[in-house]
């Protein structure tokens, strides 16, 4: 058990043999008086040797028989409650033993001579002393249990490894963490030197901060690597001294922490590589204290700020009061994982901040971010735009009036024209009936001299069908006579008369440079 030094000056004020043992019978603590009456070496009882090695030790020594050593093994092995023998030394002098249970399941053996058998014929002053050596004894022993009381609660409640070792590298006792695993199981690692168990650089390096301590009374403190289950774990080892030539070695897994101060290495140069390019604007991270870690970017500079030491370092209060009622509650919000972007109005200057969390490799939220940039000029324009939107839209007003009545006004000529069209086609068709209609013979021909009507009663007379005779010329048709008419009197108003083959009578109008009619009468 690791007991602290005040209780070490304890045991050696006492003027009895003292010695503490385990549950299991292991020496744990021993005084001066105990080594001197039984003639002990002091580096041996350093080892914890058992209560049956002391004995044999004793019975080797002659410091008493074997018939003594054998009662005692049986009275103090199947004890249950505090008990007393009387042991004689060679010598002949009477050593009296009391066995007392301890808090921790532990025994306490107090050994002293007795020279007086009763206290009847002692005299007064004598037995005064007696009882009050009697007396201190008992105060001595109070202290001593609720000192092992304590430093069981404390090796309950730490949850290192905990090992307490000699110069030479033996542990003397070893308590495994609680919330890691250890190179090797409990029970194999008391009584062992560490040379035994640990890999030859780690003992090495303990060795040295050991002997560090041992010299200079104060702590030293280092880390170590060291593979557990095919797993490199970070270690942080703490040394101190706890008695002559012993250390007490302190020992927690920090590959956690470790890992996390990588990951928020690395995310710290990324975010600060982001920062410093961050346009009109800045990135912080925030702590759950919201104390800002990291803080860059071009708009701190824009806003007085002496460049980045002014804002890191320093809470949310420090750095930013105006604005702490504002940005409190949103910052408390982005390191609960929710984001949020609001607007705010800070030095005459418009900025959009979105408040984010931030992770770690394993999920959990440890820092949150703050991403501000100035949308002033932004705002700005905006305004400008929407002045010029609304002049547009007066301007747009009036021209849609304007191109409305345009609008209005060409429907009604289309409306005039397709009336006038209507007309015409309805006159054209009354034309092509009447002509139809005749019984005289009709050909009209365009400007080209191609024909374009040929009605029934010219299919009859010139015995051609009309589907043979459109789009052709009359001399294409064998009527040669006709296109000499019209190109002798191409402009005559009046009609033509000349003979054609057979006795027909033919009569052309010429209709200017539109068209020219024939007539045929058989």
């Amino acid at each position: 058990m690791v007991v602290q030094d005040d209780l070490a000056l304890v045991l050696e004020q006492v003027g009895e043999a003292i010695a503490l043992f385990s549950a299991d019978w292991r020496l744990l603590r021993f005084n001066s008086p105990f080594q001197q009456l039984w003639n002990l070496d002091g580096p041996w009882l350093h080892t914890h040797p058992s209560l049956d090695a002391i004995l044999l030790k004793l019975v080797a020594q002659d410091e008493c028989s074997v018939e003594q050593s054998q009662q005692l093994h049986d009275r103090v092995y199947h004890a249950y409650e505090p008990v007393a023998f009387s042991l004689i030394q060679q010598n002949g002098s009477s050593v009296q033993m009391r066995c007392t249970p301890t808090t921790t399941g532990g025994w306490l053996l107090v050994f002293q001579h007795q020279r007086l058998s009763t206290l009847e014929n002692t005299p007064p002053s004598v037995t005064d002393s007696l009882l009050c050596e009697i007396s201190h004894r008992k105060r001595i022993e109070e202290e001593l249990r609720r000192s092992e009381a304590t430093n069981s609660a404390l090796i309950q409640v730490i949850p290192d490894l905990l090992i307490r070792m000699n110069r030479n590298g033996t542990y003397l006792d070893f308590f495994p963490a609680k919330n890691f695993r250890t190179i090797m199981p409990f029970n194999p690692m008391r009584g062992r030197n560490i040379r035994e168990i640990m890999p030859p650089d780690v003992v090495q390096e303990r060795m040295h901060y050991v002997e560090q301590a041992l010299r200079t009374g104060e702590m030293q403190c280092y880390e170590f690597h060291l593979e557990i289950d095919r797993t490199r774990r970070v270690e942080e080892a703490r040394i101190v001294v706890c008695g002559v030539d012993e250390v007490l070695v302190i020992i927690r897994d920090i590959t956690a922490r470790k890992r996390a101060e990588t990951a928020l290495h690395r995310s710290e140069q990324l975010y600060r590589t982001l920062a410093e390019n961050f346009p009109n604007g800045m990135v912080m991270l925030f702590d759950q204290e919201l104390r800002y870690q990291l803080a860059d970017g071009t708009e701190l500079a824009a806003l007085g700020l002496d460049g980045k030491e002014a804002v890191e370092g320093k809470t949310l209060w420090e750095a930013f009061p105006d604005l702490s009622s504002i940005l409190e509650p949103r910052y408390r919000t982005a390191l609960t994982g929710i984001s949020e972007t609001f607007e705010i109005n800070y030095a005459n200057q418009s900025y959009l901040v979105s408040t984010h969390p931030v992770c770690n490799d394993d999920g959990a939220i440890f820092m949150g971010m703050s991403v501000s940039q100035n949308i002033t000029r932004l705002k700005q324009l905006e305004s400008v735009l929407r002045q010029t939107n609304r002049e547009l839209g007066t301007k747009f007003a009036a021209q849609s009036n304007e191109l409305q009545e345009t609008i209005e006004q060409l429907h009604q000529e289309v409306s005039k024209t397709q009336e006038t069209q209507q007309a015409l086609q309805l006159r054209e068709t009354l034309h092509r009936s009447m002509i139809t209609a005749l019984h005289e013979g009709i050909i009209l021909l365009d400007a080209e001299g191609k024909i374009q009507l040929w009605n029934a009663s010219a299919e009859r007379i010139l015995g051609i069908p009309a589907e043979r005779a459109c789009g052709y010329t009359c001399e294409q048709l064998d009527l040669a006579v006709i296109d000499e008419m019209v190109i002798r009197f191409p402009a005559l108003p009046t009609l033509q008369k000349c003979p054609l083959p057979q006795g027909i009578l033919a009569q052309t109008l010429s209709l200017g440079s539109i068209a020219t009619m024939a007539r045929w009468f058989g």
